[in-house]
C-alpha cells in the first residue's frame, strides 16, 4: 500500500438490531469486531436520528436525511459527524446523496406565508397518495385548500422538488387505475422517502 498510496476501504451492512440505530458506536458492524479493531477508521451512517430531527425541526422530512458518524479514528478526534441529504435523478430512477448542512431553527420566529405553504403542500402529499399538478390547481384559489393561487402554488411545489424534498414520479397504467387517475395523467407528486 505505501508503494502505491492505496486505501484499502471495507464495507459492512449494520446488524438488523441496528437497523433502527440512534448513533454508531463500536459493535456497530456485521460479523466479528477483528473488523475494527483492525481498522484505522470507523464510518457508520444511519437514517437521521430522532434527536437531531427535534432538535433542527426536521421531524416530517427527517427520512430524507442521513447522519454519518465516526466511533474511532487513528488520524484524529473521533466522535465527528456530518449529514448527508438524500437527492432523488428522476432521470435515472435513483437516488443519490449530498453532504447538508442542518439549521438550528429559531423557536418563535413567525414562519412566512410561502413557508406555511410549502409545509402545507408537503403535509397534504404525504398523506394523500396520487397527488397530480392538476389536483393542486384544482385546490388553489382563495377559496381553496391552501389559500393560495395556481402560480403561487406551482413555485412552491418547484422549491419542493429543487430542495429534495419531494419529486413527480411516473405512474404505471396499473396505478392510473387503482388510484382512479385520468389517462392523461403520467406523473404524481411523491415526497422523497
Amino acid at each position: 500500500m505505501s508503494e502505491t498510496g492505496a486505501a484499502v476501504v471495507v464495507a459492512a451492512h449494520i446488524a438488523k438490531v441496528n437497523i433502527g440505530a440512534q448513533g454508531v458506536s463500536h459493535g456497530f458492524t456485521t460479523g466479528s469486531l477483528a473488523f475494527e479493531n483492525a481498522a484505522r477508521q470507523l464510518v457508520g451512517i444511519i437514517p437521521m436520528p430522532d434527536e437531531d430531527a427535534k432538535k433542527y425541526g426536521m421531524e416530517h422530512v427527517k427520512r430524507n436525511y442521513m447522519r454519518l458518524e465516526m466511533p474511532k479514528n487513528s488520524y484524529g478526534s473521533a466522535d465527528g459527524g456530518a449529514y448527508l441529504a438524500k437527492v432523488p435523478v428522476p432521470n435515472f430512477h435513483t437516488i443519490t446523496v449530498e453532504p447538508f448542512t442542518p439549521l438550528q431553527p429559531v423557536f418563535g420566529m413567525v414562519q412566512t406565508r410561502q413557508e406555511r405553504l410549502k409545509q402545507e403542500l408537503l403535509d397534504h402529499i404525504a398523506i394523500t397518495t396520487g397527488v397530480t399538478p392538476n389536483a393542486l390547481d384544482g385546490l388553489a384559489g382563495m377559496k381553496g385548500q391552501f389559500k393560495a393561487s395556481k402560480k403561487t402554488i406551482r413555485d412552491v411545489m418547484k422549491e419542493l422538488v429543487t430542495d429534495g424534498v419531494t419529486w413527480l414520479r411516473n405512474v404505471s397504467k396499473d396505478e392510473r387505475r387503482t388510484l382512479k387517475l385520468s389517462q392523461q395523467v403520467t406523473q404524481v407528486y411523491e415526497v422523497v422517502e
